[in-house]
């Protein structure tokens, strides 16, 4: 995966280079056949290398197995989701890499019904002042859409 990674970053630098924008795309959405919501998140190449300290062809630290494992952290230290008031883990499952971004799923196994649920999420807002986070809501069949920035990092979200 870090090879794909590395070399696709290479060879669509010059297709994409450095954008005007900033944002993150989460999508949460119910899986009711597996009892699943299932959490994706896309975040562009160049502003995930960047928050994590590398270069473009850079080897990873030797504190990561690979890609996904890089990934998976920085995940999990910028984006939490409390339902009915209970932090829940998220299962990493893969990322896909779509140049110029980089897709991430995971997924939260459900156990009761969800009558609130929080999403905090605070990718890349401490490196980019204009950095917006887009979260799309859908759960029993209705979809909800928030923007979180710099001053809202946390959505409260009531069924």
């Amino acid at each position: 995966m870090i090879k794909t990674l590395i070399v696709a970053l290479i060879l669509n630098l010059g297709s994409w280079g450095d954008h005007d924008i900033h944002v993150s795309v989460c999508d949460i959405i119910e899986k009711p056949e597996n009892s699943e919501l299932e959490v994706s998140v896309r975040i562009f190449y160049d502003d995930l290398l960047k928050a994590v300290g590398l270069q473009v062809g850079e080897e990873l630290p030797e504190d990561y197995t690979g890609s996904d494992d890089l990934i998976e952290k920085f995940i999990s230290k910028y984006l939490s989701i409390t339902i009915n008031g209970d932090l829940v883990p998220m299962e990493y499952l893969e990322s896909v890499s779509y140049p110029p971004a980089v897709w991430t799923t995971l997924k939260i196994k459900l156990s009761d019904p969800i009558y609130e649920i929080e999403v905090n999420n605070s990718i890349l807002i401490d490196l980019f002042d204009d950095q917006v986070n887009m979260v799309n809501l859908k759960y029993k069949g209705k979809k909800k859409v928030y923007s979180l920035d710099k001053k809202t990092q946390l959505l409260n979200h009531k069924y």
